[in-house]
């Protein structure tokens, strides 16, 4: 009798966790339509900050573009920082600051990286993770004057797009990075807590992406 009692309260026990972790996961999701698939893209953006406590990167602007490979997927595809500059002590000194890959200043230019279209929780609201291909790291930033310390970007951020592009033919988008606003978003691949570190810390990107689309494509 003990036994069975005690394989009773054993089973509602892991019912209870599987149905608390199935709660974490989203029964909504945002796909491109398979005749979006193809289509090509070109992103831009406004100024931009990566932030890690004082220690800062900002950049004018950045360019990247790809094709929409798959109803979830999005690239590969590099993304090229312009205008950046650095500082540790919070902004009152920047320097001119580029990626190690390259000599030109002021140019950081990412590994391949690529983004899945997701659902961000709890808000269900249509967001894409992006991230790199390969491993973990997104870049790594040359020394100045003002950034002593070589540093790896690492992990994966989260933006969030906006609910009126869902739902019908779209030729643009936007995706706005805020710092801290997305911590799980649920993607085909799982469920996904977004990390982004730097100067070996956790780190946070601030900016607004544009996105043109170089014939129609819908998400639903």
């Amino acid at each position: 009798m003990k036994v069975a009692r005690l394989a009773g309260l054993m089973f509602i026990a892991v019912l209870a966790v599987s149905l608390a972790a199935a709660s974490t996961a989203s029964a909504k999701s945002y796909l491109f339509t398979s005749g979006s698939v193809g289509a090509t893209f070109k992103g831009t953006s406004l100024a931009g900050v990566l932030a890690e406590g004082a220690n800062k990167i900002r950049c004018a602007s950045d360019t990247n573009s790809g094709t929409i490979a798959n109803v979830h997927l999005l690239g590969p595809f590099d993304i090229t920082f312009t205008g950046c500059e650095s500082t540790s002590d919070g902004g009152t000194e920047f320097c001119s600051i580029h990626s190690e890959n390259v000599s030109t200043a002021g140019v950081i230019l990412t590994f391949t990286v690529h983004a899945l279209l997701g659902v961000v929780l709890p808000s269900e609201l249509p967001g894409l993770l992006v991230l790199p291909t390969s491993g973990k790291k997104f870049v790594t930033l040359s020394t100045n004057k003002c950034t002593t310390a070589l540093t790896t970007v690492s992990g994966s951020v989260a933006g969030l797009l906006f609910e009126s592009q869902i739902g019908h033919g779209i030729t643009e988008s936007l995706v706005n990075f805020i710092p801290n606003d997305i911590t799980k978003i649920d993607t085909l691949n799982g469920l996904v807590e977004p990390e982004l570190e730097a100067f070996g810390l956790p780190a946070t990107l601030e900016t607004l992406e544009h996105i043109e689309w170089f014939r129609e494509i819908e998400v639903t």
